[in-house]
């Protein structure tokens, strides 16, 4: 009974642990899924969920099985991939979660589609379920410290933190802002688990302040608005957020504590990338590559 069919349906009752449910996603009748999951058990000799009054949780036994089913499947995509690229099937779909940098998606994007315009993209943005990440090819994400060496990403950009200020506000004079003088003022943020979000409230903490913050939301642009509006500041990577310095609003770096976002790209945990994946990772490099160029050619406030 150990094969993928079998794991694959196991692996659906693992991540629901309710069996009903996962019958009713697979297209399967729940008995013929209790069956299978009942001689899968048999077949490995352990039980792989406890009951909890009625329903079911993954036991420790489970939670081995799910990690190697979960590579096994893994593999096998893999090999099919591998498969169609040998026999010059190129894989035409590329599927992407970005989850930092949205407001260059536009450009990015045109800019790959010129190349290779057979190719399908697919693009994920904002928390994604655990099967909407298995269906991901590439991660675009920020962070507020560098990664190690090890990590398994490639830097994209590092790129300065600014404070975006509405145009008429005394500190939009000067060149440079210490954190420190905008103690006292009202903070636009991000919500919390956004790298720009973490880094105000580092750059808050090593000014000695906590930020008051009067207003949260989950768009670049709505927090542009909301500067040109006089409702508060915020925290703006200069690079990734370009054009949101515009109008009403203006950027101005951090003489102190200085701060930087970075960015970085990642393949999600996969044996084989097809063609296309590949050709979009490479051009990501180097459209990140010239993006740093021009920033750093920018004449400087």
């Amino acid at each position: 009974m150990l094969n993928l069919y079998t794991l694959s349906q196991f692996k659906k009752v693992a991540e629901t642990e309710h069996v009903t449910r996962a019958a009713e996603e697979l297209h399967v009748a729940q008995s013929a899924l209790s069956r299978t999951l009942s001689a899968l058990e048999e077949d490995l000799g352990v039980r792989l969920f406890d009951r909890v009054g009625k329903n079911i949780a993954l036991n420790d036994y489970g939670r081995i099985v799910l990690k190697h089913t979960e590579t096994m499947l893994r593999e096998e995509e893999a090999i099919r991939r591998e498969l169609r690229d040998c026999r010059g099937e190129k894989e035409s779909v590329v599927r992407i979660s970005m989850q930092a940098a949205t407001m260059l998606l536009p450009e990015l994007l045109v800019g790959f589609r010129r190349l290779h315009p057979e190719i399908r993209l697919e693009i994920f943005q904002g928390e994604l379920r655990k099967e909407q990440e298995e269906r991901c090819d590439l991660r675009i994400f920020a962070v507020s410290r560098p990664l190690s060496q090890e990590a398994n990403a490639s830097l994209l950009l590092a790129e300065q933190v600014c404070l975006g200020l509405p145009l008429e506000h005394p500190l939009a004079e000067r060149s440079s802002i210490d954190l420190r003088q905008a103690q006292e003022l009202d903070f636009i943020c991000l919500p919390k688990g956004r790298a720009i979000r973490s880094l105000t409230d580092e750059l808050c903490a090593r000014a000695q302040f906590e930020p008051r913050i009067r207003i949260e939301c989950d768009s670049p642009e709505m927090v542009r608005q909301l500067i040109a509006a006089g409702q508060g500041v915020s925290f703006v990577p200069a690079v990734t957020w370009k054009g949101l310095g515009g109008g009403r609003v203006v950027l101005r770096p951090l003489r102190y504590p200085k701060g930087n976002r970075y960015l970085y790209l990642s393949a999600y945990e996969r044996a084989y990338l097809s063609h296309a994946v590949k050709a979009f990772r490479d051009y990501a490099l180097s459209y990140f590559v010239r993006l740093a160029e021009e920033a750093a050619a920018e004449p400087r406030a």
